[in-house]
């Protein structure tokens, strides 16, 4: 869920969609833990109904936002070491999520995700890998798409060892939804004047 405005945007994950409640910062206050405040009752009902909240009594922790302050996007490496390997990676993640729900797709990226914090030593490996990432990406079904663009990157630097966020935004009137890699406060192979221009609702 996120707050743009008056307005709440719900992204239903099991459904993959996105749905805007015009004027919902009235009624709902979103927590920073996730929980929502209600300012008024006869709300929960209606709410409940639509499927869009139900009781629960622990939380997963909730991801911090770092905001961006900058970008990283390598030139395309050409016929470098990396490029096979990550031909192959970027080939299979394009395969495997092919007509595959959101739901299981996010399931796919928290798994592979490496249990470690960031480092000084990544920089080089990221370079490394989005500058043969783009060189392959225009050779491959789809990768138009951001999810699919993101996912097949995510794929390839957590094979690395990089831990990276998978950050989705919406924007309102009018609507768009996009999604996008970043390393602590570093987008990855998109452009930052871009993503500034959504408010995050998801980070995985």
């Amino acid at each position: 869920m996120a707050r743009i405005g008056a307005d709440i945007v719900v992204l239903d994950v099991t459904g993959d969609a996105y749905t805007c409640l015009a004027g919902g910062a009235e009624h709902l206050q979103l927590l920073a833990d996730g929980r929502l405040r209600l300012m008024q009752t006869a709300v929960l009902n209606d709410l409940e109904e639509a499927g869009w909240v139900s009781p629960c009594p622990t939380l997963p922790q909730r991801r911090r936002f770092q905001a961006p302050v900058r970008s990283r996007i390598p030139a395309p490496s050409g016929f470098g070491l990396e490029l096979l390997p990550v031909s192959v990676q970027v080939l299979a993640a394009t395969t495997w999520m092919r007509d595959r729900p959101l739901a299981d797709i996010l399931a796919a990226a928290r798994r592979l995700r490496p249990n470690r914090q960031p480092s000084e030593g990544d920089a080089a490996v990221i370079d490394r890998t989005i500058a043969a990432f783009e060189t392959v990406r225009p050779w491959l079904p789809r990768q138009g798409l951001c999810l699919q663009r993101a996912f097949s990157l995510l794929n390839c630097l957590t094979r690395r060892g990089i831990p990276v966020d998978w950050v989705f935004g919406v924007r309102t009137w009018p609507f768009a939804a996009h999604c996008w890699l970043q390393h602590e406060d570093t987008v990855l192979a998109d452009d930052l004047d871009r993503i500034l221009g959504y408010t995050p609702i998801l980070i995985v």
